[in-house]
């Protein structure tokens, strides 16, 4: 319990940091988590990226926490990204997806005085969701597409409605992921 304490408190440090100097010690966070949870297993530096604009996100946006929301439109905004293309081939409208998420993502309360910006309960768990996906899916790092694979498991009502107006679900997106991927 004291590792996992431990372990939250470097995470939360490490979020404390300016943009310039913060991928390093996010990187060696985020691995630490998933390396005491689940064995050796890394962020790769797309999935690191991911995080630090979902954080990024959060911060513009003055949210207290990086949440679901935060990570999913980071995933929808990255040019050249595995989930793109999956939804794409899903025949899913990406522009309206994150125009949807965007608007869910305006409903969240703001805070003004932000000194940090830790992971909400939910997204935390969707960080061991993900590094859970990424050892069945038997890969040495955590990619985008298991944060994805991992954000579709979540229980949040809105990012669900949204995925069901959409169709898309984990493992029509799991199956595509197979059939596009050198990931498997």
């Amino acid at each position: 319990m004291k590792e996992r304490f431990s372990m939250q408190k470097e995470f939360t440090a490490s979020l404390k940091l300016t943009k310039a100097n913060l991928l390093s010690p996010l990187l060696r966070a985020l691995s630490s988590i998933s390396k005491a949870l689940f064995g050796r297993i890394d962020f790769s530096k797309k999935a690191s990226q991911v995080i630090l604009d979902a954080r990024q996100e959060a911060s513009n946006r003055e949210h207290d926490t990086i949440r679901l929301e935060h990570i999913l439109l980071s995933l929808l905004k990255s040019e050249h990204s595995p989930t793109i293309e999956i939804l794409q081939n899903l025949e899913s409208d990406v522009k309206s997806l994150q125009q949807q998420t965007e608007t869910e993502t305006n409903k969240l309360p703001q805070r003004h005085e932000i000194t940090n910006l830790p992971f909400s309960r939910q997204a935390e768990q969707a960080m061991k969701a993900a590094t859970r996906i990424a050892k069945d899916f038997r890969t040495k790092a955590i990619e985008p597409e298991h944060i994805r694979l991992a954000i579709l498991k979540t229980d949040k009502a809105a990012l669900r409605s949204i995925f069901r107006r959409f169709n898309i679900t984990y493992e029509r997106c799991c199956e595509q992921l197979k059939r596009t991927s050198s990931i498997r």
